[in-house]
């Protein structure tokens, strides 16, 4: 009874996905016209496109050192080139698969390069994301600051709220690591993810801003150099697709919700209908551009993984 109703909801994810991918290349067509976008690019100083390229490139390079140095917490070991391809691999699961599923690429991926097991690839994949998630809280309260009120003051709220991220990271696991030891099976196995945060922090907390930094400039190099949008309109654009990525219906390759968030808090700053469909396609024909191109370069590198040593090869 469970395997029909899962292929099902397979099934009804997958069709919703195709519709919603339909209805974005029918909306383009009527709204703004592919020669439009097409054109825009077209339009664009090869520097400025190149610039907004190297820091994509530079975002995905600090995420795959970063993969490396929190992976040492589970003495995996693995090559340069191995961790590059691990992160292009499982960033364009993300971008290409609907709903956020593509993240389970990353633990298998780790066990195939690493031979780490499935349950630790899920704790150090939490990790990696609670870092995450305290780094784009920092880096979008301070951008709004400087846009706002200057750099100045944003130099401070970057200051005081990178400090309370790492305070927050470093003292987690002291308070609820010992609290999880004396609960059940089930609370020890899923407290894991904490045990890998005090794993270098400093370092893996620094790497995990300066990545999401060259993500969101290159971003905002994009986003004014193709669709015309002021610094502020970038960084209200660039807040709507993180958020839209985290949405559990989604077209294929993220098509449909990525363009209807965007667009919509687009217009929210003034921008007419069809400016803003054609800003939001612009920026996720990038993100998908990059992913496919360093997803494919990743995929054909020669890798070679070193296994983790023997007492980790269960949960």
């Amino acid at each position: 009874m469970v395997e029909p109703t899962r292929k099902r909801s397979q099934w009804l994810h997958w069709t919703v996905g195709v519709v919603l991918a339909l209805a974005v290349v029918v909306a383009v067509h009527w709204l703004v016209g592919w020669a439009e976008i097409w054109a825009a690019w077209r339009g664009v100083p090869p520097q400025l496109l190149a610039l907004g390229g190297g820091l994509a490139l530079l975002s995905y390079i600090l995420r795959a050192v970063r993969l490396a140095t929190v992976a040492g917490g589970l003495e995996a070991r693995a090559t340069p080139l191995s961790w590059f391809r691990i992160t292009a691999l499982h960033l364009a699961a993300i971008n290409l698969v609907p709903a956020r599923a593509g993240e389970a690429a990353l633990p298998l991926l780790m066990r195939r390069h690493c031979d780490v097991p499935l349950g630790r690839g899920v704790a150090l994949l939490v990790a990696i994301r609670l870092h995450d998630l305290v780094a784009m809280a920092t880096l979008g309260l301070a951008a709004l600051t400087w846009l706002l009120y200057g750099p100045a003051l944003a130099a401070l709220v970057l200051a005081a709220l990178a400090a309370a991220g790492w305070a927050g990271l470093a003292v987690a696991p002291r308070v609820l690591l010992p609290w999880a030891a004396r609960g059940a099976a089930w609370l020890r196995a899923v407290s894991w993810p904490l045990r890998l945060l005090p794993s270098r922090l400093g370092r893996v907390y620094l790497l995990t801003l300066a990545a999401w930094s060259a993500k969101w400039l290159s971003l905002a190099v994009i986003a004014g150099a193709v669709a015309g949008l002021e610094p502020l309109q970038a960084l209200v654009a660039i807040g709507a697709a993180e958020v839209a990525a985290l949405s559990p219906i989604q077209g294929v390759a993220g098509a449909g919700t990525f363009e209807a968030a965007v667009a919509a808090a687009l217009a929210f700053t003034g921008l007419d209908a069809a400016a803003a469909l054609h800003a939001a396609v612009v920026l996720h024909l990038f993100l998908l551009g990059v992913s496919v191109l360093l997803g494919t370069v990743a995929a054909l590198l020669p890798h070679r993984g070193v296994r983790s040593s023997p007492g980790e090869s269960s949960m």
